[in-house]
């Protein structure tokens, strides 16, 4: 039997973020002659189980401390660190969803040789990129690109969930790594009930009456790109904006948006997360993805496989999948008229989609061809 240790940084599977759902599809893989080992978080009292993981019988997921800022992320990979000193199995291949915080305790279980198996660590964003870009203090953004530089020198392999990400490694860390982009697996969703129909409803309503969907769908923050998104909207002419409506599906700082919203003389419409997100994908005219992270996204390939148009910024994150006016529209990054011409362009008929072809321009990104690449990685391992 195979055995792979799994080390996370989020309480699995109580989130519902792009990386447990590509956690979700990646443990589904693999059938009982793995024996898959999870580390994560231990989940707040409160959480909601996201997916269902009784069927895995080759899955044993171990919780192990929280934490909730940059000072506890020291702590808890310390109290990792120690939990697993004489426990974890030593000979056992072992995946780092991150650099930072879990690569840390990983690699000080390597220096005293608690694992001898070979570490693979995927890296699924850029954080010295977006510590510049969010306009961190200086001091932060040197920590962060000291610290992600010590770490990916101990890994064995080094895994970029996209061109992009590969890219950001060479760049920042003149570092190889292997291009493995994320994949769309619908079969985990299938079954999802919607925990508030009656907002579906009501889109349904609303697009039977004539009106443009625009839809975004992730954690509601400023890295997504969220403050874009509103001030784009905000800048349109009063007649679309009538016939518009401007959806956010995800948890995240939807009170402090609201009121920016408001403030801006908008009215989204700020659901919070959903268990059915496919079914907002089918009813959006357009899907907004403007996030600041790097990688081929969960949400973006979602979309795109489901027919919906994207709109996203014309960078290597989204150009390695989206082509414009072909499966969807690139805008001129960081530029918020530019934005806002894009959408009036789309409502006002400039820009039309087939979305079977649409559709069809993500096939490449269907899971069985991400899980044919991982499977050969772990087994090269």
């Amino acid at each position: 039997m195979k055995k792979l240790n799994i080390f996370h940084h989020s309480p699995f599977p109580y989130y519902s973020g792009g990386i447990d759902t590509w956690l979700n599809n990646f443990i589904s893989s693999f059938d009982e002659t793995t024996e898959i080992t999870l580390y994560c978080p231990t989940p707040p009292a409160d959480s909601q189980i996201v997916f269902d993981i009784e069927g895995y019988t080759n899955l044993r997921v171990i919780y192990i401390g929280s934490f909730h800022s940059y000072a506890t992320m020291v702590s808890w990979s310390l109290t990792l660190f120690k939990k697993l000193f004489f426990t974890v199995d030593k000979h056992a291949n072992n995946l780092v969803l991150s650099t930072i915080p879990t690569m840390f305790s990983v690699i000080l279980l390597k220096m005293f040789r608690r694992i001898k198996g070979s570490i693979i660590c995927s890296v699924r964003g850029s954080l010295a990129q977006d510590a510049v870009d969010l306009r961190k203090p200086k001091l932060m953004q040197y920590m962060i690109r000291a610290v992600e530089r010590s770490v990916i020198y101990f890994a064995d392999h080094l895994v970029a969930n996209g061109k992009d990400t590969s890219v950001y490694l060479e760049t920042f860390y003149s570092s190889q790594s292997i291009v493995i982009p994320n994949g769309v697996n619908l079969d985990v969703r299938k079954n999802a009930i919607d925990n508030n129909s009656d907002n579906l409803v009501e889109l349904e309503r609303a697009k039977a009456d004539g009106k443009v969907i625009f839809l975004h769908v992730g954690t509601v923050r400023p890295i997504k790109g969220i403050d874009f998104i509103l001030e784009a909207y905000a800048n349109l002419p009063r007649n679309i904006i009538d016939g518009s409506e401007l959806v956010f599906i995800g948890k995240g700082q939807l009170d402090a948006y609201a009121t920016k919203a408001s403030i801006l003389s908008i009215a989204p419409q700020f659901l919070g997360a959903k268990n059915n997100v496919s079914d907002y994908y089918k009813l959006a005219d357009l899907v907004i993805n403007v996030s600041g992270g790097s990688g081929v996204s969960n949400s973006l390939i979602e979309a795109l496989h489901l027919g919906a148009p994207v709109l996203a910024w014309d960078n290597l994150t989204f150009s390695q999948v989206i082509t414009h006016g072909d499966n969807g529209l690139l805008s001129k990054h960081l530029d918020t008229s530019a934005l806002t011409a894009e959408m009036k362009g789309y409502f006002d008929g400039v820009y039309s989609f087939d979305s079977e072809l649409v559709s069809q321009s993500v096939k490449q990104f269907e899971w069985e061809h991400v899980k044919h690449n991982w499977s050969k990685l772990l087994i090269e391992s």
